[in-house]
């Protein structure tokens, strides 16, 4: 389970990487906006950062954490629109 702190400094300001091609919504735009999420790229592993801190910066946890076949965290973890 990704840490619900930063690492480095402490703060739980952040957001979740969101990988994968988005949906450019207006929901998707105002949650960029207020930085619970930051887009990832295409590109990535299972040891992909699953956060990124909003204060200073640092990228933790793995994505490698929610990739649990039928589990409720995958499902739910996958659409950045759904909280």
């Amino acid at each position: 389970m990704t840490p619900e702190i930063c690492p480095n400094c402490g703060s739980k300001d952040r957001a979740a990487f969101f990988y994968g091609m988005p949906r450019f919504t207006a929901e998707l735009e105002q949650r960029l906006a207020r930085r619970e999420i930051v887009l990832g790229g295409c590109d990535f592993s299972e040891h992909a950062p699953a956060c990124k801190c909003n204060v200073c910066g640092t990228e933790y946890g793995e994505v490698g954490a929610f990739w649990k076949v039928g589990s409720k965290v995958a499902s739910d973890k996958q659409d950045p629109t759904k909280k």
